[in-house]
């Protein structure tokens, strides 16, 4: 399990001399008991280093008396996930480019390689996540992405239900497992949505009948 916020802390300490020089501020916005996460520490890095890098390049600024700022924030999503938002001041994505933002080899900067955010889009999806862009009216540019699905391991052997929670949780994916269909009838949060991987015959309700339900 990841903690988020000393991820994007660690993120925004490497980018603050950037900034700085871009005459930019960073504001990350922290929610208090916020929840660890599931991920490739790596894979998070390197997309939220992304998508900080680009919101100061937007946003930078040769006006010494005004500073921009880009705001970081970690938000509830639907499901039980966390939702990251990067936004920046700068002049917004046009609708012609927003199309082919995540597109590669398209960059709207002129020395752009057109790689980064088809990379970033490609490392949260292999998370089974998401990442979006979306104008912000007051100005700027918003990137989101929110974590991982919920899979749900439904089997009476416990020796399978933790191999594959561990071999689940080793690509990123949220789990919960139950010791048969009844258990998770019971205590399924229908808010939450995911997958089912589930023993086809167990005692009481077997996983055919289950179906049925």
């Amino acid at each position: 399990r990841l903690n988020l916020s000393e991820l994007i802390g660690e993120m925004i300490d490497f980018c603050e001399s950037m900034a700085e020089r871009d005459n930019v501020g960073i504001v990350f916005e922290q929610p208090a008991d916020l929840p660890a996460v599931r991920g490739d520490k790596i894979q998070l890095e390197q997309v939220l280093l992304n998508l900080i890098v680009n919101a100061i390049e937007a946003s930078a600024s040769t006006d010494q008396e005004e500073t921009a700022t880009v705001t970081i924030s970690v938000k509830p999503h639907a499901n039980n996930q966390l939702r990251v938002e990067v936004d920046d001041q700068g002049q917004g994505v046009s609708e012609s480019d927003m199309s082919r933002l995540f597109d590669r080899f398209f960059s709207t900067k002129e020395t752009g390689l057109g790689m980064g955010l088809a990379i970033s889009r490609s490392l949260v999806e292999n998370l089974e996540g998401e990442l979006w862009a979306e104008n912000i009216p007051a100005g700027g540019a918003r990137f989101s992405n929110k974590d991982a699905q919920t899979v749900f391991v439904i089997d009476d052997d416990t020796d399978v239900r933790d191999s594959l929670k561990w071999l689940l949780e080793s690509v990123g994916l949220n789990v919960q497992t139950y010791e048969n269909a009844l258990a998770f009838f019971e205590g399924f949060d229908s808010n939450v949505s995911g997958c089912i991987v589930m023993d086809v015959r167990m005692p009481g309700l077997s996983g055919i009948n289950a179906q049925k339900k």
